[in-house]
C-alpha cells in the first residue's frame, strides 16, 4: 500500500522542521505519548532507533521506529514497526511564500492484508499531520 499527504503548515521551515524531532515537546502532539525509549544513537539522526511508547488504556504500545536518513531541514526518512506491519515514510518540508508544505510518502507492508481500506490509513496519516500542524502553528518560542 502506497500514498501521499500533503499538508501545508504556516511557520517557518527551520521551526518546523526543529519541533518535528524534538523529543522534549513529541507528547505535546503526538495524541497519547508517554515516552520515548532510545535502542540505538540518538534518536532521530540516521541510523537511530527507539520505541516511542504510547498509552491505551491499562496497557502500552511499543511502535518501534528507525531513522533511515536524517536530511533535515530538508527531508527525514523514518521507518516504523509494529506487530506484522513495516510503515516507511519519507518526510519532505518544502518552503513556499510564508508557509512550509509537509508531504509525506507512505509505504507499508503487511505480512496479513489489513480489514481496512487505504483511505482509512490515509486519514489517521493526516490527522496526525494536522495534529502537528496545530502545535507548531500555536507554538510560542
Amino acid at each position: 500500500m502506497k500514498y501521499s499527504v500533503k499538508v501545508p503548515i504556516n511557520r517557518d521551515k527551520k521551526l518546523v522542521t526543529s519541533l518535528f524531532i524534538d523529543k522534549a515537546r513529541m507528547g505535546q502532539w503526538e495524541k497519547g505519548l508517554e515516552r520515548i525509549e532510545s535502542i540505538e544513537g540518538d534518536l532521530f539522526e540516521t541510523g537511530s532507533s527507539g520505541y516511542l511508547v504510547f498509552r491505551l488504556g491499562d496497557s502500552e504500545l511499543h511502535l518501534k521506529v528507525t531513522v533511515e536518513k536524517n536530511n533535515l531541514p530538508g527531508s527525514i526518512i523514518q521507518i516504523y514497526e509494529m506487530g506484522g506491519a513495516i510503515n516507511r515514510c519519507i518526510n519532505t518540508f518544502r518552503k513556499q511564500g510564508d508557509q512550509t508544505i509537509w508531504t509525506m510518502d507512505v509505504s507499508f507492508e503487511f505480512d496479513i492484508a489489513p480489514q481496512l481500506p487505504q483511505a482509512r490509513f490515509e486519514e489517521k496519516t493526516r490527522m496526525g499531520m494536522i495534529m502537528f500542524k496545530a502545535f507548531v502553528e500555536g507554538f510560542e518560542a
